[in-house]
C-alpha cells in the first residue's frame, strides 16, 4: 500500500494538531496484551478457513498471497462474505473476535490511567477488549462525524475503530483504513462547506 501526504487531509489533520497532547501506540498490540490472546489477523484469517470448502479455502489462500495488507484485507472481505451467504458468520466471530476479554489486570489499569487523561485511544482491531477495560463506549469509521467531534473535544470521549467493530448486537463493518481516511476527509469538508454557507469559521 503506497503511503499517503497527510497534507491531503487538512481538515483531519487540524483537529489532531489542535490537540494538546497526543499519546502515539502505533502496532502497540494492546488487544492481545490486554487479553493475553494470540489471535492475530493472520491467525483469525487462518482460524476462518476451518469453515469453508475445500475449493473456497484454495482461494483463500490464493487471495492471503504473500501477507501483503493489500492482500490481507481481500482475504478478510473474502471470508466474511463467504461466511455471511453460509450463515457460519457469527459462529465465527463468536469463537474469535467476541471470545476475547480482558484478563491483564496491569494493563487495563494502564489504558484506565490513559483514557482519565483524556487521551483519544484509537484501534484497527474489531474486539471490544479496550472499550470492556476502560469502561466506555467505541465508535466506527461508518460514523465519521462522530469521530470528528470526539477528537475535536465537542463529544465526550470513545475508542476509535478504524476498520469496524464487532459485537453481538451490531455485527461487524470490515473495511479498510483508507474508506475511513475518505469518510472522515468528506466530512470534514461537509464540515468547512457549512461553515462557509453560514459564514462563519
Amino acid at each position: 500500500m503506497s503511503a499517503i501526504s497527510a497534507a491531503a487531509y487538512p481538515q483531519l489533520m487540524s483537529a489532531v494538531t489542535d490537540s494538546e497532547k497526543i499519546v502515539y501506540l502505533c502496532g502497540a498490540g494492546a488487544s492481545m496484551s490486554v487479553g493475553a490472546h494470540e489471535l492475530s489477523w493472520t491467525k483469525w484469517l487462518l482460524a476462518g478457513k476451518e469453515y469453508l470448502m475445500a475449493a473456497e479455502q484454495s482461494e483463500l489462500e490464493q487471495r492471503i498471497g504473500n501477507w501483503t495488507t493489500e492482500e490481507l484485507i481481500d482475504a478478510a472481505t473474502y471470508l466474511l462474505a463467504g461466511l455471511k451467504a453460509t450463515g457460519k458468520y457469527q459462529d465465527f466471530m463468536d469463537r474469535t473476535i467476541a471470545s476475547v476479554h480482558p484478563v491483564n489486570k496491569i494493563f487495563v489499569e494502564a489504558l484506565q490511567m490513559i483514557w482519565r487523561a483524556g487521551d483519544l485511544i484509537t484501534t484497527t482491531n474489531y474486539d471490544m477488549v479496550i472499550e470492556e477495560s476502560v469502561g466506555n463506549p467505541g465508535i466506527s469509521y461508518t460514523t465519521p462525524a462522530d469521530i470528528l467531534s470526539v477528537i475535536r473535544g465537542k463529544s465526550p470521549n470513545r475508542v476509535i475503530h478504524l476498520h469496524g467493530r464487532y459485537d453481538k448486537e451490531n455485527g461487524v463493518c470490515s473495511s479498510d483504513a483508507r474508506s475511513c481516511v475518505y469518510r472522515l476527509r468528506q466530512q470534514g469538508n461537509d464540515d468547512r462547506h457549512a461553515r462557509r454557507s453560514h459564514g462563519y469559521g
